[in-house]
């Protein structure tokens, strides 16, 4: 599911969305390849959504080459993100994809990470959004999500 720029109030809610193949690369992707460079989402909600086996990323929000976001301001909340490629859910930037909150996601058996975050600001663990009470095993950096028996990678 690619999501363009320039959308407010726009709601991903209650998807089943397992095992893609090349070209289809990620999950759900706020992405910078349908233009050039627009107006960046927010107030954007993704809740509840099932995400399983996708060869990059379950979740996924990019920037563009020129340090412009692609979601700032929304949430994320009470996905189940699994076994993908690269991420469960991955915040790609410095700090224009910022002030997201990340609430109640389960993120496991992701290739490389299963909470990633990028950028960097004065929210959690010095990236510019907010984790709170994500559940995963291997987060970067550490302390964005934990598996409940204290391991952080």
């Amino acid at each position: 599911m690619g999501i363009g720029q320039g959308n407010q109030y726009l709601v991903i809610a209650e998807n089943t969305l397992a095992g893609a193949t090349a070209p289809i690369l990620n999950g759900i992707s706020f992405s910078s390849a349908f233009d050039t460079e627009g107006d960046i989402n927010t107030d954007v909600y993704v809740k509840n959504n099932t995400i399983s086996s996708f060869p990059q990323n379950g979740i996924v929000v990019e920037q563009y080459e020129n340090s412009a976001g692609t979601l700032k301001s929304s949430v994320i909340l009470g996905n189940v993100v699994t076994n993908n490629g690269l991420d469960g859910i991955y915040i790609d930037g410095l700090t224009a994809n910022g002030s997201n909150q990340l609430l109640d996601n389960q993120a496991m058996g992701n290739h490389r990470f299963d909470c990633h975050d990028d950028t960097s600001g004065s929210g959690t663990d010095r990236t510019a959004n907010f984790w709170f009470h994500n559940i995963g095993i291997y987060s970067q950096p550490k302390g964005l999500c934990s598996s409940g028996n204290g391991i952080i990678r």
